[in-house]
């Protein structure tokens, strides 16, 4: 009884401290002893939709022209559901530019094609540009390359017939308050964090430059990301998974935002710093566990 009742009144001290409610002495152990945390996603870096932060007539940067890419860029991308395409939409909006309705199809994941007076434009990114034989040439290549090194995700507006090139834009994810600070904190308690995305490789490695992020797998389909995850779990039993959706009931899992620890979840928090005040608490508490002897057989 009296060793029941002092775990009791340590996980409900756990819970004051962090407010994070833990249901037994073995997941304050397995907080604890966490090795690596994989991040299946870089949205969890992120907060709100991406913006675009700069843009260019290939051309002539006069204001004429900068206004023209951005009326024929915005009135494609319309119809689109990709958050980088709709950033264009909205810059075109904050610019009090009347869009047009057009019919446009799409290219990929983030590309679309469409018909405007009776001139045929497409949209997207450097894979897009490459479908549709657009010629970029060094030095576009050179430029877009090094915004995709800053973490920006870099698309393009060309014309079909004649192809030329007539605009570019480097458009960026914010990054939620606090949180390098934050992954800095989990790395030095000696956790791991590895990053899975979908993202090209270079703004990959762009955002885990920003994040001091070292240990990223790009370009993953969800099959891939599913797969490297059975590897990496392999390789390191104390691992998380940060996220509800990925690796089925048999990885443990730490969910970010609201909601009740169902089956496979470890805990819930509010954010990464949260994450690591409650690792951190987890370790002093089991380190204070090892010196009385109620606890020494759990």
């Amino acid at each position: 009884m009296l060793k029941e009742w002092y775990i009791k009144a340590r996980l409900s001290e756990l819970a004051t401290r962090t407010g994070v409610k833990l249901d037994s002495w073995q997941q304050v152990k397995e907080m604890a002893e966490v090795k690596q945390i994989i991040l299946p996603s870089a949205l969890t870096f992120y907060t709100g939709q991406p913006t675009v932060r700069q843009f260019f007539g290939v051309e002539d940067q006069t204001l004429s022209t900068k206004q023209k890419v951005l009326h024929v860029a915005g009135s494609l991308a319309r119809s689109s559901n990709n958050p980088v395409l709709k950033a264009i939409v909205r810059a075109a909006e904050e610019a009090e530019l009347t869009l047009r309705e057009i019919d446009s199809d799409t290219i990929g994941q983030t590309g679309m094609v469409g018909k405007l007076d009776r001139t045929w434009f497409v949209l997207g990114d450097t894979a897009t540009m490459e479908a549709e034989n657009i010629e970029l040439g060094v030095t576009i290549q050179t430029l877009a390359h090094q915004f995709e090194l800053d973490g920006k995700y870099t698309l393009f507006l060309a014309q079909k017939q004649p192809r030329r090139l007539l605009g570019i834009f480097a458009c960026e994810y914010e990054l939620q308050g606090g949180v390098t600070e934050s992954i800095q904190m989990l790395r030095n308690m000696g956790i791991e964090l590895v990053l899975l995305t979908g993202a090209k490789t270079s703004i990959a490695k762009g955002l885990g430059t920003r994040l001091s992020l070292s240990l990223i797998h790009s370009e993953l389909s969800s099959t891939d990301k599913e797969r490297v995850l059975t590897s990496l779990i392999a390789q390191q039993p104390a691992t998380f998974v940060l996220g509800s959706k990925w690796g089925g009931r048999r990885v443990r899992r730490i969910v970010l935002g609201k909601g009740e620890a169902g089956e496979g979840v470890a805990a819930v928090v509010r954010d990464l710093s949260h994450l690591a005040t409650l690792v951190a608490e987890a370790r002093t508490l089991v380190a204070a566990s090892q010196n009385s002897p109620l606890w020494r057989n759990l």
